[in-house]
Order: structure tokens, then sequence, then C-alpha cells
């Protein structure tokens, strides 16, 4: 789940289930983002800023000749969940969330961003 873009710290999470991996987000230089929410819910952390969209049909005509980037742990989440798929994919479907979300955590990487 994104954590959300509010740019301040909050200890507490509306969602209580098993299993659940709360998202905040990093800049390219692997600094919490600015406008991400921050706090000790977080489970991990994935790119949230300047990111390219791919888009098609009008808004890609608008956009072909700027370089437009966009942000958001709407953006990070998903890395997460593209992450934790292939891992189903070479793990087998046998997992839980949670025995996933243990496996996530413990294999990541640590000590990374700059200014937690």
């Amino acid at each position: 789940i994104a954590a959300g873009n509010t740019g301040i710290k909050r200890d507490y999470c509306q969602f209580n289930v098993d299993g659940i991996i709360i998202v905040g987000g990093v800049d390219q230089e692997n600094r919490v983002w600015e406008h991400s929410t921050q706090g000790s819910r977080i489970d991990i952390w994935a790119q949230a800023s300047h990111i390219m969209p791919y888009v098609t049909g009008e808004l890609e005509r608008r956009l072909q000749h700027e370089d437009t980037l966009i942000g958001g742990t709407s953006f990070a989440a998903p890395l997460i969940s593209g992450i934790l798929a292939l891992m189903l994919d070479a793990y087998g479907p046998n997992f839980s969330p949670v025995e996933l979300k243990a496996i996530l955590l413990a294999e990541g990487f640590h000590g990374v961003i700059q200014n937690l």
C-alpha cells in the first residue's frame, strides 16, 4: 500500500492486516522523498520521484516535447508489487502474504536510505 504523500511523519496506519506492506518513497538519490509520508509503519522504500510516465493518446502528444517527470508513493508501491510477483514466480504460490513480506524485508537492502 502506498504510504501517502503528506510529507509528514505518521506512526499509525488505517490498515491493520497481516501481510500488508506499506511503501514509502525515496528520490533518485536514495533520500526520503520530501512528499512521502514517513514513520515507523513504513515497511519498505522505493523510487517515488522523477518517474518517467508511459502515456498514450492525447496526453502522449501533449508531453512528447517535454521532459515530464512525475512522482508519488502510488508509483513506489507497484514497484514492490512487481518484486513480489517475481518472488511468487520464483518461489511458487505456496507462500502466505506474511511469509512473502518477511522474505522481502529480510532480503532487501538495508541502510541505503540516507536521511531516515
